[in-house]
């Protein structure tokens, strides 16, 4: 899955971190308010939108909800010194304010998501835990910082 910040900044992670960061704000106080739906489609009828953080459809976490699980993120990794990296890039850039959850493009979500069901011992290779915004100032070039 992606996650989009409105100034382009975008995190890609694996939905099953993703549940396990939402059930460990949970367990470290973190009071969902529930997203806001994804856009509609003007083809079809309207759906009653129950404000579900899963599956990534579009739906939005709000600024405030953002960092209400950052906060939380944040306090249950400083008991979890072992804890992922990527829980702690999520806890960081919930910290940033709201963002949309969307779907990967990829198979990266389907091989993690098998994985995670078959439970494998090997690790599922994952995509880039923070990718370069996709539009936007540095999606140019112009500001993007050099590289190694």
């Amino acid at each position: 899955m992606i996650l989009y910040h409105p100034n382009g900044e975008a995190l890609v992670l694996n939905p099953a971190v993703w549940r396990a960061a939402l059930d460990l704000a949970e367990t470290a106080g973190w009071r969902p308010d529930g997203t806001l739906p994804p856009p509609s489609d003007l083809e079809q009828p309207p759906v009653v939108w129950r404000g579900a953080y899963e599956p990534a459809l579009g739906q939005q976490v709000t600024r405030s909800d953002a960092a209400a699980l950052a906060a939380a993120l944040h306090r249950a990794l400083a008991t979890r010194p072992h804890a992922g990296r990527e829980l702690r890039l999520l806890a960081e850039f919930c910290r940033c304010g709201g963002f949309l959850t969307c779907s990967s493009p990829g198979i990266s979500d389907s091989l993690a998501s098998l994985a995670v069901h078959v439970g494998t011992s090997t690790e599922v290779p994952s995509t880039l835990p923070v990718a370069r915004p996709l539009h936007g100032p540095a999606a140019d070039g112009q500001s993007a910082s050099p590289q190694p």
